[in-house]
């Protein structure tokens, strides 16, 4: 990662690294869909906090072009699983806590979709439904349907 000062906001995405006014780093982990330029952030303390655009550039660890290459090459690699057909486990929809959660990233990492951590378990199958239903994918996927 290398340190950029006077970042513009607006070209942040999440896996990003911005520092607060401290100096400490803050990872951008999901933007929030309605809100562009709204991140659910993480330190290294663990804290998490919503941050949005300051109004001015910001200090930002961004990737180096090795990092970017990389990282295009493990999505071009899911591409390829997607021609092959990708399979996933059916979903677990018994309504408790590691299955709303393992949902929940699903969700975000192969539909990109953001969610409420206090969705109950219908409302996350109704949102993975709909995903499916309107080919919303970041990593195209079917599922194994439960015997």
């Amino acid at each position: 990662m290398d340190r950029t000062p006077g970042h513009a906001w607006s070209e942040l995405v999440p896996g990003a690294y911005v520092e607060d006014s401290s100096g400490r780093p803050w990872k951008l982990i999901e933007e929030h869909p309605l809100h562009k330029g709204k991140f659910l952030a993480k330190n290294v303390e663990g804290d998490t906090a919503i941050i949005s655009d300051p109004g001015k550039p910001v200090t930002a660890w961004l990737p180096t072009p090795e990092e970017a290459e990389d990282h295009l090459r493990r999505i071009l690699g899911a591409r390829l699983m997607e021609e092959n057909g990708y399979v996933l486990d059916a979903v677990n929809t018994f309504d408790v806590k590691p299955n709303r959660d393992a949902l929940r990233r699903h969700l975000i990492d192969h539909h990109g979709e953001y969610v409420e951590g206090t969705l109950k378990m219908a409302e996350l199958i109704a949102c993975h439904d709909h995903a499916h239903a309107i080919s919303r994918f970041h990593i195209h996927h079917t599922h194994k349907r439960l015997s």
